[in-house]
């Protein structure tokens, strides 16, 4: 993983350089957001090759369970992002957030279950107030809905 990083970084910053030269030729308002990007992607990039040579070697366990968090996670963003446009995005996200609050939770019985979905519903309706009610913005219904309503 040490490795990975260090040549990740690197790669990082040639982009960052790349980018750079892409952009300065633009006009001043036209570059100045992408260019603020560039520095902050060049600094992450540096932190990420100097935390890359100082860190220790992990354990191929560690390294192993890290890999496994990250592999879940990305199924179950996926899986979020399918639901969204299938679904719509309060039952959506209510299943996520209930899924996932249960999943990671370590005491794992019938009260962290209602617990989790819970918190998932109360999190998914405080979102629904604030953005579909307050801004009045449009939040995805999901085919089902969308054919049911």
């Amino acid at each position: 993983m040490r490795k990975k990083n260090i040549y990740t970084s690197l790669v990082l910053l040639l982009l960052c350089v790349y980018s750079w030269f892409e952009v300065k030729d633009l006009p001043v308002i036209s570059r100045y957001f992408p260019q603020v990007c560039i520095v902050f992607l060049a600094l992450l990039s540096i932190l990420l090759l100097i935390q890359a040579l100082i860190s220790p070697k992990i354990h191929e366990e560690k390294e192993k369970k890290n890999l496994k968090f990250v592999k879940i996670f990305a199924v179950g963003i996926t899986a979020y992002i399918l639901s969204i446009y299938v679904i719509g995005f309060n039952i959506g996200s209510a299943l996520f957030l209930g899924t996932f609050g249960y999943w990671f939770n370590p005491a794992k019985d019938s009260k962290s279950i209602f617990y989790s979905f819970g918190i998932g519903i109360f999190v998914t309706a405080l979102f629904y107030v604030i953005f579909g009610i307050i801004f009045n913005v449009p939040l995805p219904e999901g085919l089902i809905m969308e054919k049911l309503g």
